[in-house]
């Protein structure tokens, strides 16, 4: 049944194994270490070496480890690391012994270089490991993420995209949007004074800032639909930052405390 994978593998892929519709056990992640090559299309599950795939918890891109980075998912090589110190196996063994236990087929499933989204639902078992599917912000992180906190965070609810079940380069974009927002806002400030700013320069300050939240929600939730996520109710996410910023009423996010 596994004697041959229906594609070809590179040395550093990643092949995802699992006992498919049967919620009992998550999925392994193994690395690709030995293989015939990619002008094989259906290589012999017997002469793929693979070894146990450690995540990389702390660090992202750590080497030796495989990291979570949104819809993608790679191993970073250590070029220190002894290769007589790597314990592997063939994937014929791994897979033989699930093959057992689990013999209606399509019960055991075999990804290569599986997607973010499936990585979440099925290795860690539906909840990201940094956010915990929660408002996340970098304060609350480990010292790896300092460089995506904002200087000015305190001044809108903590709820920026998580660098890795959104992605690494995502959530710096939103960091970015973030620190636009928080630029508005002080304008904002700024124009309730008419000395600073007139009365059409105010509302489109206003404006401006309204669109740029729903634009920000809105890029979220497209990743977040790619993911598997939960997705925000962008409409009620203007209609807070409206309540907060622009009429200044409070607590209209304490609700998510």
């Amino acid at each position: 049944m596994f004697d041959r994978l229906q594609e070809s593998v590179s040395v550093g892929d990643l092949i995802m194994v699992f006992p498919s519709r049967v919620g009992i056990q998550a999925a392994d992640i193994w690395v690709v270490r030995e293989c015939p090559g990619e002008e094989d299309h259906r290589p012999r599950t017997d002469a793929i070496m693979v070894s146990m795939g450690r995540y990389s918890r702390h660090v992202a891109f750590s080497e030796g480890r495989w990291t979570l980075d949104g819809p993608d998912a790679y191993f970073v090589p250590d070029p220190d690391e002894d290769p007589n110190s790597i314990r592997t196996k063939s994937l014929k063994t791994v897979l033989e012994p699930l093959a057992r236990t689990y013999s209606q087929y399509p019960y055991v499933t075999v990804e290569v270089n599986p997607h973010g989204k499936h990585i979440l639902r099925d290795y860690f078992l539906g909840q990201c490991p940094l956010c915990r599917n929660d408002i996340w912000n970098a304060e609350d992180s480990q010292d790896f993420w300092l460089h995506f906190q904002i200087e000015d965070i305190d001044w809108c609810p903590a709820d920026q995209a998580c660098p890795v079940c959104m992605g690494y380069d995502f959530a710096l974009e939103d960091v970015g949007y973030l620190t636009r927002l928080a630029d508005l806002r002080d304008t904002i400030d700024q124009g309730r004074n008419p000395q600073k700013l007139s009365e059409k320069e105010f509302e489109a300050c206003k404006k401006k800032f309204l669109s740029l939240v729903r634009e920000r929600y809105t890029q979220q939730n497209n990743r977040k639909l790619e993911m598997g996520l939960a997705l925000w109710d962008v409409n009620d996410r203007v209609v807070r930052f409206r309540k907060l910023y622009i009429e200044g009423k409070e607590s209209v996010f304490s609700d998510e405390e």
